[in-house]
């Protein structure tokens, strides 16, 4: 039996938003019976106009259709059916293109149009049967005549039209009598003349909208340079005249088959040596797939011709002219015609630009602008929005501009930075930008002017690169705080770290809040910036702590996550609203739709767009419980119910691939509710989630000993308030059913897209950093490459479970770990038996910052010898050691005339002398953690340098040296030297 090798990588997999033209025209379908359910969705702001205009047409009489042709004569007809006085109002563009000829027949019927300055008023007492014949001219639009047939429902006289001269794009007209005729309306036409009896009203309460098949073409014509596409139940008994793709792409030797009802469109097998096969098309009936089909026509061998269509002059633009003004700025040959082109293809390799082209307000020259980049040139539109009035999803592949945004200190501008390197793009930070502008540092600007003038210069600098064109693709970086509502239009990417949630000291940016400690100041502006960086970005990127661009792997990972090159991303990722206006990459192996985060029409839409089969839909409420119709019949995806709301057992018969789970905070709750479940519902085949609050490694374990009973139908997925089970979930990974991951917000305890992608599938051993906190450590990235394969996580461990908790990771398959605080002293007494005195601190008392799990525990610390090299400076300067904790011994072997303070009872340690009493030193060594009991040193001192050991941005370290204005040393260094060693150690244990 033949089996199809299908492709398993694409460009895009998936549905398009229902056709534009088919959703107008149910919309004046359904404005005469308000039950009609439309089974569809667009967010084309040709149909969102409509549709506004329609449900205001009870209670107003003025109504705004922008630059949509179809939406203005549909509704122009619809309101004529009504007494009373209307005004349309729409584009320049729009008023301009030719509607006289309806304007004419409607005066047959009574109505009277007449043009004003602010748009086209519309007046009469509703229709009255002609005294004569009427005769329409369609030469210049089949829109016409199906405004007309759309109108005529429930009409008190027989609508009779005779149709004279050539009908254009009769096809369309087709389309309405077809959709007539599903909601129970009858017509009759023969060619020329159109009959629609009085007095019938629609009969069906649902119509079905099939997925826009020019938004498909254009889709299938990038797809076709990225790899191919898959568009999921294709519809193929179309009444879309633009279903003539399908032998179009054929006839250029694309490779397009149906499997089942899906449509695969792939490039031609030799696409790399030759380009596509020159063509000979008529477009009479399907000219909308004309400014795509000419770019694609640029890849081709030989000349293609493409004709029949002299309406496309009179479109938004004058499409034949503008695209042959395009194809010969790109030095391209072409041939006007009246009704088409001639093109000269440059074959496969042709490349031109940069240049800039005005679309002329026209979507269809944007979707062509956005073909002829995917092909290898470079081209800017000089209006990239204009893509909302159809395909808003495609808008990205136009701009060349991507704005970064993110708190301060995040990493932006250095991101930017890799990226231009690797990627060759063009790189701008705002605040260099404001300086050159002004020719004043910002830290100036702020001293002298304040904050309130430097935002306001900073929103003139953004607003101009808003407007700027660029030749390539370019990198803004963006401050934290500008007006990150601008971009709303724009590619705005979030950059996050995890570290954002502990908050950072800054001791070279601008205070903001002077009457704040430096870490409140961050955290108390933190949370408002969090919501508008979620409302206003397109995307998010969450990059790991640590200099990431030392590391490769660590480097291939963020170019992929860049890139969305999700191949092997697998696991499951949550859908959010801000992947509506996306093209979702193919990837995950399944896309969760939560109910509680979704309103039912973005649920709706992600249900049409997505495979079916890779869906995971969660009812996480009550209303969504009661009634699942958003479901298709036979729904072949995943349905997750939360047993909480667990009342509907028509779910049972609608899937195979059931998942009941439990949400609750108490683990023993869950843990014992779901167990109960389990027994009563007695599916073979369904699958259990548990996904409670964790507060411990004893209820890990407990979670993890009730999935081993049954790891084919169990999944447990610990929740917590930090985010210390993340590296749990990645453990997972491979070992059970469902696994979650996520690019930027999110559940914390999901593992981050970089994070997933650098852990391989059901690892069976494992290195980490032990500690709390530890979410900032840079661990993971410092050993990296070191590792290889081998992934290298952080576990955060309570004081409290320490002893239990190391049994417990050794099971797992825990082989090397990096031991920091509080857990320095515990690890040395787990060794001390086991390791030379040498290789730690010291035999009594001593610490451990290294530890190998091989058949004995072994240990070292490589904290001394790493002091020792960066200390050496300050052997013979005055020094002060504040704090130390675990480091004391080591600092005191080294550092020999150094004063040593304790930084609770701020007093020296050997004498207790109070550090109010004691000379300040020169430089500052400081080796204390934040906490409840710190105490800063005394107001006098005033040292030079304050060395902090510690690298973590919310290190009390940096708000002293901030406070007594000294030169602040980051403990990167030490953390990299010592880090050296314990790479040393690891691999000498191993051997």
């Amino acid at each position: 039996m033949f089996v199809m090798d299908l492709p398993r990588c694409l460009f895009f997999e998936g549905s398009t938003a229902s056709s534009k033209s088919m959703m107008n025209r149910a919309l004046i379908l359904k404005s005469f019976s308000p039950d009609l359910n439309i089974q569809g969705f667009s967010r084309s702001q040709d149909v969102l106009n409509l549709e506004k205009s329609l449900q205001g047409i009870a209670a107003q009489n003025e109504f705004f259709v922008g630059d949509g042709g179809t939406s203005f004569r549909f509704l122009l007809a619809r309101l004529s059916r009504r007494p009373g006085k209307y005004l349309i109002q729409g584009s320049l563009r729009l008023l301009s293109r030719p509607h006289q000829e309806l304007f004419s027949i409607l005066k047959e019927f009574g109505i009277h149009c007449e043009k004003k300055s602010n748009g086209i008023e519309v007046s009469g007492q509703g229709w009255s049967q002609p005294q004569s014949p009427v005769f329409l001219n369609c030469q210049e639009s089949s829109q016409y005549l199906s405004a007309l047939l759309l109108a005529a429902v429930d009409l008190d006289f027989d609508l009779k039209i005779a149709v004279t001269g050539e009908f254009v794009s009769e096809s369309y007209f087709l389309m309405t009598l077809q959709m007539m005729k599903q909601v129970g309306i009858e017509a009759f036409w023969d060619g020329k003349n159109l009959l629609v009896p009085k007095g019938q009203k629609i009969k069906k309460n649902s119509i079905d909208i099939e997925p826009d098949l020019s938004s498909i073409f254009t889709l299938a014509a990038v797809a076709v340079f990225q790899g191919g596409a898959c568009f999921k139940k294709f519809p193929q008994q179309s009444l879309q005249p633009d279903a003539s793709m399908v032998g179009i792409l054929q006839m250029m030797s694309c490779q397009v088959f149906f499997h089942g009802d899906d449509l695969f469109v792939l490039p031609p097998k030799n696409f790399s040596d030759a380009g596509f096969k020159n063509i000979e098309v008529n477009l009479k009936q399907a000219p909308d797939l004309f400014p795509v089909l000419a770019a694609l026509c640029v890849f081709a061998d030989g000349v293609s011709v493409l004709r029949g269509a002299p309406q496309l002059r009179h479109k938004e633009s004058d499409r034949i002219g503008k695209v042959a003004d395009l194809l010969r700025k790109l030095s391209v040959e072409v041939t006007e015609h009246e009704d088409g082109i001639s093109i000269l293809g440059k074959g496969r390799n042709f490349s031109a630009g940069p240049i800039t082209f005005d679309v002329d307000h026209d979507h269809r020259l944007a979707m062509m602008l956005a073909v002829l980049n995917s092909g290898g040139c470079q081209i800017l539109a000089n209006d990239p929005a204009v893509l909302e009035k159809s395909l808003p999803e495609l808008q990205n592949f136009l701009q060349h501009k991507y704005f970064l945004i993110g708190h301060r200190g995040v990493g932006k501008t250095t991101f930017a930075k890799i990226l231009s390197q690797k990627k060759n793009y063009a790189a701008i930070d705002l605040d260099k930008n404001i300086e050159e502008i002004s020719g004043q540092k910002i830290e100036d600007i702020f001293a002298l002017q304040g904050e309130e003038s430097f935002r306001q210069s900073e929103g003139k600098a953004l607003q101009k690169l808003l407007e700027q064109d660029f030749k390539k693709e370019t990198l803004i970086v963006v401050g934290a705080g500008a007006a990150v509502q601008l971009l709303k239009s724009e590619n705005s990417i979030w950059i996050s770290r995890r570290s954002d949630q502990q908050g950072r000291v800054f001791t070279d940016r601008p205070r903001l809040r002077h009457q704040e400690n430096p870490l409140q100041e961050f955290l108390g502006i933190k949370t408002n910036r969090d919501l508008q960086y979620l409302e206003f970005s397109k995307r998010s990127v969450e990059l790991p702590e640590g200099e990431y661009w030392r590391s490769k792997n660590y480097l291939l990972n963020i170019i992929k996550q860049w890139d969305r090159d999700w191949a092997q991303a697998l696991g499951v990722f949550t859908l959010s609203r801000n992947f509506l206006n996306c093209l979702i990459p193919f990837g995950p192996e399944l896309y969760e739709l939560r109910t509680d985060l979704l309103s039912e029409n973005e649920l709706r839409e992600f249900l049409i767009r997505l495979p079916e089969e890779k869906i995971l839909f969660s009812v996480r409420n009550a209303t969504a419980a009661d009634d699942l119709n958003a479901l298709p019949e036979n729904f072949k995806g995943w349905i997750d119910y939360d047993i909480q709301f667990y009342k509907n057992q028509r779910i049972l018969g609608q899937t195979q691939n059931l998942i009941f789970s439990t949400h609750q905070s108490d683990f023993d709750l869950a843990l014992q509710e779901l167990k109960n479940f389990e027994k009563k519902i007695q599916l073979r085949n369904a699958n259990f989630k548990l996904c409670p609050i964790v507060e411990n490694f004893l209820q890990l374990e407990k979670g993890f000993s009730w999935w081993k009973e049954d790891p084919e139908h169990r999944s447990f997925l610990p929740r917590s308030g930090d985010g210390r089970w993340a590296w749990f979930r990645l453990y997972m990974k491979g070992r059970q059913k469902l696994n979650f991951w996520r690019e930027g917000a999110g559940i914390l305890d999901q593992p981050s897209l970089c994070e997933w992608l650098m852990s391989p599938l059901a690892p069976v051993e494992f290195a980490a950093v032990l500690g709390n906190p530890i979410q900032h450590s840079w661990s993971p990235v410092e050993h990296a490459d070191f590792f290889q394969s081998l992934p290298f996580w952080k576990i955060q461990i309570e004081a409290s479970e320490w002893p239990g908790t190391i049994i417990f990771l050794r099971q797992l398959g825990l082989k090397f770990a990096a031991v920091t605080s509080p857990f320095k002293k515990q690890a040395f007494d787990l060794v001390k038996n086991n390791s030379a005195p040498q290789d730690l601190l010291s035999s009594k008392g001593g610490s451990c910052n290294t530890l190998f799990f091989g058949s004995d525990i072994l240990g070292t610390n490589t904290d001394l010898s790493a002091l020792k090299k960066i200390l050496q400076i300050y052997f013979d300067i005055s020094t002060a050691v504040w704090g130390g904790g675990a480091l004391v011994s080591a600092l005191q072997s080294i550092l020999p005339k150094a004063q040593f303070y304790s930084s609770t009872q701020a007093c020296e340690r050997s004498s207790g002398i109070s550090a109010a009493d004691c000379a300040s030193p020169q430089i500052l060594i400081w080796s204390a953690p934040r906490g409840d009991s710190l105490q800063m040193p005394p107001a006098h001192w005033q040292p030079e340098t304050v060395y902090d050991l510690n690298y973590a941005e919310n290190s009390a370290g940096r708000e002293y040296a901030l406070l007594c204005k000294a030169k602040y040393v980051s403990g990167a260094e030490f953390f990299r030297e010592q880090a050296k060693l314990q790479q040393e150690f690891w691999q000498a244990n191993e051997k």
